[in-house]
């Protein structure tokens, strides 16, 4: 879905649809989309892997 979102057929959906009910495919594909977004952010913004957690600015 990351690479080649067209590459997500009718087969894909039945098997989706086998397990799932149609919200449920509906917000399981907006977590999804919302992780690449995310890992798109953290690359834009070059954030190191593993990088420590700095304390917020104090006041």
């Amino acid at each position: 879905m990351y690479r080649d979102h067209h590459r997500i057929d009718d087969a894909a959906f039945a098997g989706l649809r086998a397990h799932f009910d149609a919200g449920e495919i509906v917000e399981l594909s907006w977590a999804i989309a919302e992780f690449i977004a995310l890992g798109k952010l953290i690359y834009v913004f070059q954030v190191p892997y593993g990088a420590p957690r700095q304390p917020p600015p104090a006041g």
